[in-house]
């Protein structure tokens, strides 16, 4: 998992640690140990304060980013951890595990999760959108959950897919969520009104990787306009 910030990246390892980098040369900065097991996810805060990370055996941890100290660990995932989201707000940050669990962890007060949220299934992305307002899960029931993070009560479901949703990937100034299913097919919605925008056939690659731009460009291409 890599993680951008600014003109710096960041990556964790499976030796549990944590590596900066600046962007454009990719030269090292700074190397963080924190975890005595692998790290699969990581993400920076908005605002380059902090970073969370969520390990293989279902640890995720808060960490200052300027010097590595560790600010909170929270042990309420059983199994390894899909996805770390932080919310572009810079309040709070979500994590996922195959264990079916959420959390949703407030920056404001650190000592345990805000909320825990459990399906019946593997959840395997987790993701904030309308500038942090919802928070939205993709799991093994092929249908994407729309979330109340201050409440952790379910707003909205979201159907059309026909395989398991892996991926969620959202883009702030066009309103646009797209989700990804195992199938490879590829939906758009507008999380203004959670209507379909556009369905798009499965990609012609065995695994594909779901990434949308700014400007609501998705894999490179314009798919939809005028949002």
């Amino acid at each position: 998992s890599i993680a951008g910030l600014s003109c710096r990246t960041a990556a964790c390892h499976q030796d549990g640690s944590v590596s900066f980098h600046q962007a454009n040369s990719g030269q090292l900065l700074v190397i963080h140990k924190c975890h005595d097991t692998a790290i699969l996810h990581m993400d920076v805060s908005a605002d380059g304060k902090f970073y969370a990370t969520g390990c293989d055996d279902g640890t995720v941890s808060l960490w200052n980013r300027h010097d590595g100290a560790g600010v909170a660990t929270y042990a309420n995932h059983t199994d390894k951890v899909t996805e770390i989201h932080f919310s572009p707000k810079n309040d709070m940050f979500a994590s996922s595990s195959v264990d079916g669990t959420m959390c949703v962890y407030s920056l404001q007060s650190t000592a345990k999760a805000m909320h825990v949220l459990k399906r019946s299934h593997a959840v395997y992305d987790v993701e904030f959108v309308r500038n942090g307002e919802l928070f939205v899960s993709a799991d093994h029931a092929e249908i994407i959950h729309v979330w109340n993070y201050r409440t952790g009560k379910l707003v909205q479901e979201l159907t059309g897919h026909s395989g398991t949703t892996k991926q969620l990937e959202w883009s702030d100034p066009k309103h646009l969520l797209a989700s990804l299913d195992t199938n490879g097919k590829t939906i758009l919605w507008n999380t203004q009104d959670w209507k379909t925008i556009r369905s798009l056939p499965a990609a012609p690659t065995s695994a594909p990787l779901l990434t949308i731009s700014g400007n609501g460009k998705l894999g490179g291409y314009q798919f939809y306009e005028g949002l």
